[in-house]
């Protein structure tokens, strides 16, 4: 096994050797000194990585020996390095491992800024991802020179310390000690509490005024003063354990699309102040950052929003359902609106989601979790709680509702506050819902419920032909509003129609008459006030189209004596033809109406 270190780091070993280790020591080997009084490990070249080499011998990390540092060109170089980051080959010349040597003059503020995340920014610079803090393995390896020890009797160590080896540790690195102690190296357990931890050290020694967090439309960037890559403070921990936290605590498969880091080369930079951090620290955590970073705890109950419901709207063909809900009752909601009409083909997938196949860049196929329009509008509901949302639903029961709501129905259910008294368990919901919603989530392990801040409104006509059923148990998660038929509340009722002899209010008022007394139809199915727009009354084409072939296809389909033709054919050129009602309809109330001298066109005794 072969050493590799940084061509600045072997520049100035070189001096410190010239000198024969009598001045110019490096500022690393004096902080060994100044810290652990151990001087034969900082006497020479060759002492330190002796040290060094064995102590990571000693490890399970290398199966074969490493060659024996007897000075400095025993050692090989790499210009593209850190300067305290090593590469270990192995004897073929292949990569085993990063180490980098960390070492600390004051209780760890070297660490934390000048080492270990200087090494981590330059990292995710060149992959342009943060893909290398979900990574482990024999590549993420910190050879820790300070002693720990020396704080034996607090059995503690500094604060600033444990913040840079406990991320360190969460993200997967582990620790080789120069010194051996008995302090545990333990990772975060949890978002919320390296948030925590971080806030309580955040502003002990100052903040440095060198470097300011921005976002753009990718990502976070991290704006460094100066033209290199100089460390610039300890600063810089700050987004990064909130990125360490939330990524890879509380979403373990979510990343940013890209973190960028600028180099700030002159002109004004944006202080990063004590109020600043703390703002955005704040921001953070109550996720008012882009791309939904949030430390916050997730609480299904932190919308001010109680008015949640579940509401139908149903009534006949022509009462202005779908208007009602556009005009009246969505304008009410702040937030996201979205919606969906069932058919018969709806399915479970397109209402809550799935996993569906999708070609990466590449062309290769994989599986990936689509949301439905529910599961959309839950998202948004979650992450927007003082905001009131709605999914709209048209046509609810042209598809199997049951079947397309699945497990949601029991979410159905709601409580005085509008969230869903029962939970369910959904794993593929849940795992995309952790990675989409703010905050600490665990779906999977405490349920998914609706908000109270999320209202579902769907319309339906019983009565239409070819529809599901909806049973009684479904219907009753909903609250019920009936819409009547009313020709008086259409502004057109009293204006003629194709029949000019005739109001629309009238025309419809008359058929209903027939439908509900004669031919004993539901209410559902009578003619509503706004089965025909303005705009239609009138044309003889589509009143004989749509009023008329409703009757025929529909309403009065199994009724005898109601037309006076008896093919819709005759019945269609009549009506082009003289446009009397009288003329195709055997109703009272068109009769006074009838043709005089005629016949209409067709005959009763054709055959069907």
């Amino acid at each position: 096994m072969k050493t590799v270190i940084s061509q600045r780091l072997w520049n100035k070993l070189k001096k410190y050797e010239a000198s024969n280790f009598t001045k110019d020591k490096p500022a690393f080997f004096q902080n060994i000194e100044k810290i652990s009084k151990a001087t034969q490990y900082t006497d020479s070249v060759s002492s330190f990585f002796t040290k060094f080499q064995d102590d990571l011998s000693s490890t399970n990390y290398f199966s074969e020996p490493f060659d024996p540092v007897a000075d400095l060109n025993d050692l090989q170089t790499d210009n593209s390095l850190p300067e305290y980051m090593t590469v270990i080959l192995n004897d073929a010349g292949e990569f085993v491992s990063n180490v980098l040597i960390a070492y600390s003059d004051k209780a760890g503020n070297t660490i934390v800024s000048q080492q270990f995340n200087s090494f981590l920014l330059d990292k995710i610079e060149q992959a342009g991802s943060v893909d290398y803090l979900y990574e482990s393995g024999t590549h993420k390896l910190i050879y820790f020179t300070y002693d720990l020890n020396v704080y034996k009797a607090k059995n503690e160590y500094p604060k600033t310390m444990q913040a840079a080896i406990r991320s360190a540790v969460t993200i997967g690195f582990d620790i080789i000690e120069m010194f051996p102690s008995k302090f545990k190296f333990l990772p975060f357990v949890s978002a919320e509490s390296a948030y925590q931890f971080y806030y309580e050290v955040a502003f002990a020694k100052g903040t440095p005024a060198d470097t300011r967090i921005e976002q753009d439309d990718q990502g976070i960037v991290l704006i460094k003063k100066g033209n290199n890559a100089t460390p610039i403070g300890s600063s810089l921990f700050f987004p990064l354990l909130l990125i360490l936290a939330y990524y890879k605590l509380s979403h373990p498969t979510l990343r940013f699309d890209k973190i960028s880091f600028e180099i700030y080369d002159g002109g004004k930079l944006l202080g990063t102040s004590e109020n600043t951090i703390s703002a955005f620290l704040d921001n953070l955590f109550n996720g008012k950052f882009r791309e939904g970073i949030s430390l916050r705890k997730f609480d299904f109950m932190r919308s001010s929003i109680k008015t949640g419901k579940n509401l139908l709207i149903y009534g006949a063909p022509g009462t202005g359902k779908s208007y009602y809900v556009n005009s009246e009752l969505a304008p009410k909601f702040d937030g996201t609106k979205e919606r969906i009409t069932f058919f018969n083909d709806f399915d479970y997938t397109d209402f809550v989601g799935g996993l569906k196949p999708q070609r990466d860049s590449e062309g290769r196929v994989k599986y990936v979790y689509v949301p439905g329009a529910f599961t959309r509008v839950l998202v948004e509901a979650f992450n927007n709680p003082e905001k009131d949302h709605l999914l709209v639903i048209e046509e609810l029961n042209r598809a199997n509702a049951a079947s397309v709501f699945g497990e949601v129905f029991q979410m159905l259910d709601r409580d005085p506050n509008g969230l869903s008294e029962y939970e369910v368990f959904n794993g593929e919901l849940a795992g995309y819902l952790d990675e989409q919603v703010l905050g600490f989530t665990n779906f999977k392990a405490t349920g998914i419920r609706i908000p109270g801040n999320m209202s579902i409104i769907a319309t339906m006509n019983p009565a239409d032909q070819g529809v599901q059923q909806i049973d009684t148990a479904f219907k009753r998660r909903w609250v019920s509003e009936y819409r009547p038929i009313n020709f008086d509340a259409v502004s057109y009722g009293n204006e003629p129609t194709a029949d000019p002899n005739y109001t629309w209010k009238q025309v419809g008022e008359a058929i209903n008459d027939y439908l509900l007394n004669e031919v004993k139809i539901e209410e559902d199915a009578l003619v509503g006030q706004y089965f025909l727009k303005e705009n239609e009354i009138t044309d003889a084409q589509v009143f004989m189209d749509k009023l008329l072939g409703y009757l025929w296809t529909d309403a009065a389909r199994y009724s005898d004596g109601l037309f006076v033709q008896r093919k819709f054919a005759d019945v269609q050129a009549t009506f082009i033809k003289t446009h009397r009602l009288s003329d195709v309809l055997n109703l009272d109330a068109f009769k006074s109406n009838a043709t005089q001298g005629s016949s209409p066109v067709g005959n009763q005794d054709d055959e069907d």
